[in-house]
């Protein structure tokens, strides 16, 4: 099987798909994987051939994602059209463009793809070949049981509920989707395709009509009477360090590195700028520990609390600062903080050189803006996610989906403050799921990251409106973590990709037969006897 996978060249975009590239490639098959420069070397690790993406194609990050005065529909539809439909063009040229760049001609059977790439849609169409998409953020639909996207609200339980999403659903379509499903035809226009649904073809195409691989189980995804066909639930794919040594620079970082990702619609996250997808991004020696890891591993697991904000939000002011003065009086917590510039917010860590924040002329803060560290934190830039979840009894997060799935199949409880681009939909399923506390927002006050944080530590009977007085979110959590532990989502995303190629193939051969056939039927059918020939008899 020949495949073709072509991914946005960001974190939370790459690290999910790499497991699946890793088997595709152990079973002998094809692969040609095609993102950004910078990825160059770590697409080459798992086996498979790079292509890269052309510059047309790529993301501008440094000027797309700013939007000036007050924000409204139009300049998110204006936004929106510029991060995913104005590039279709270039896309389409790039997937068709491979057999040019490989010195085998190379022609996929299937092409797999990340979340929100709408040329997939217009390459099936042209050429035929089927396509598959990743599911990296979570499945929101139009149905009625399934709230708007970003607004971070529960499944309705009522009919008056659902009524009411049926109502939001179709007030988005008229006054939202449909200018962008106008946007999208206009582009499959240019490419000769025919035009889609005009109300809600931006809405139908975010997503493959084949196959659609969601990386995670019902457990952690609200339910609907309606379930796609295409939804295939696989699991969630971790990163590979759990496979041993060999590959553990492909591990997700616990520096929020896995936490990449859009929504619905959302912004590609996991990168800061497009200049950062050309350069290297080779991932930190993961077999390094910090010089805090002995005294981690010793302290009650129960007690350990990790915080990470992710790559994208590094204003240390919106969740580390809170997290850091809510909990810096408990000496019974341990505080274990990682991310980029988390050093810069210290004046002195206490724990020696090895880990004291160099003072330098980039760093984001003055010396005299920053704090004391408190004796109970402790920071590093850089740890493997999952090597380090394994320790932790609570995470505090933006709430990224990879990073909430790597901590959920460690069991982890999490409370979740993010509003960004898809984190509000993962946060209110972190709250359904009953394996955590979302505090509906992205900057929270201290008092209420104490509150969540002891409620789950402690038990306490404040910071969460959706659970009763002792509900045992380690409990919920675990249940997530078993039912994640069932699936082996490399192997589940390849059988189902094998099973679309081999379903395709069948159904072109059945079309093939009946044209053949009625071309059969026609030769043999008599020709009609002309007028003159019945004069003559």
């Amino acid at each position: 099987m020949k495949v073709l996978v072509a991914t946005y060249p960001y974190a939370g975009h790459f690290n999910p798909t790499q497991p699946v590239v890793g088997e595709l490639v152990r079973r002998g098959h094809n692969v040609v994987w095609m993102t950004g420069p910078g990825y160059e070397a770590r697409v080459r690790q798992t086996g498979a051939r790079f292509v890269p993406m052309s510059a047309e194609a790529l993301v501008d990050d440094d000027n797309i994602h700013k939007m000036e005065g007050k924000v409204t529909l139009a300049k998110v539809a204006a936004y929106l059209q510029c991060l995913f439909l104005d590039r279709i063009p270039a896309q389409v040229r790039d997937y068709e463009g491979v057999a040019a760049a490989t010195e085998d001609r190379f022609v996929p059977d299937v092409l797999v793809v990340d979340f929100c790439t709408y040329a997939a849609r217009c390459y099936m169409d042209r050429t035929g070949i089927p396509y598959a998409t990743l599911g990296i953020n979570p499945l929101v639909t139009l149905d009625p049981e399934i709230p708007p996207w970003g607004s971070g609200e529960q499944p309705p339980r009522s009919t008056a509920g659902r009524l009411r999403n049926r109502v939001r659903h179709a007030l988005g379509i008229v006054f939202f989707i449909a200018r962008l499903s106008r946007a999208l035809n206009k582009q499959r226009k240019a490419l000769g395709l025919p035009p889609r649904s005009r109300w809600r073809s931006y809405a139908d195409d975010v997503r493959s009509p084949d196959l659609h691989l969601m990386m995670t189980t019902p457990a952690f995804e609200f339910p609907r009477k309606k379930m796609l066909r295409s939804v295939v639930f696989i699991g969630p794919l971790l990163p590979s360090w759990l496979e041993g040594p060999t590959a553990k620079k492909d591990d997700t970082t616990s520096d929020g590195g896995g936490d990449g990702g859009g929504g619905d619609g959302g912004a590609a996250e996991g990168t800061s700028s497009s200049s950062a997808a050309a350069k290297d991004t080779a991932t930190p020696d993961a077999s390094a520990t910090p010089p805090w890891w002995d005294e981690m591993l010793a302290h009650p697991r129960q007690k350990v609390v990790h915080l990470t904000q992710g790559t994208i939000a590094t204003n240390t002011d919106l969740l580390v600062k809170p997290t850091v003065e809510a909990l810096e009086d408990r000496n019974d917590l341990l505080v274990i903080i990682t991310g980029k510039n988390v050093d810069d917010m210290f004046r002195e860590s206490g724990l020696g050189e090895s880990v004291a924040a160099e003072v330098t002329a980039e760093s984001p803060l003055a010396e005299d803006a920053r704090t004391a560290r408190p004796a109970n934190v402790r920071t590093a830039a850089f740890v493997p996610h999952l090597r380090l979840l394994s320790h932790v009894g609570v995470m505090v997060t933006n709430a990224g989906y990879n990073g909430v799935l790597a901590a959920l199949s460690c069991g982890v409880p999490l409370v979740c403050a993010g509003r960004t681009e898809d984190k509000a939909d993962v946060s209110s399923r972190v709250a359904w799921s009953g394996a955590g506390i979302d505090l509906a927002t992205s900057a929270p006050t201290a008092a209420a990251v104490r509150a969540a944080v002891l409620r789950i530590v402690d038990g306490g009977n404040t910071g969460d409106p959706l659970h009763p007085q002792g509900h045992d979110y380690r409990a919920a959590a675990g249940h997530i973590r078993d039912d994640f532990a069932r699936h082996n989502a490399p192997a589940e995303a390849v059988d189902a990709l094998e099973a679309l190629v081999k379903r395709k193939a069948e159904e072109r051969a059945v079309e093939v037969a009946i044209e053949e056939g009625t071309s059969r039927r026609r030769k043999l059918q008599p020709k009609p006897v002309r007028d003159s020939v019945l004069e003559d008899d």
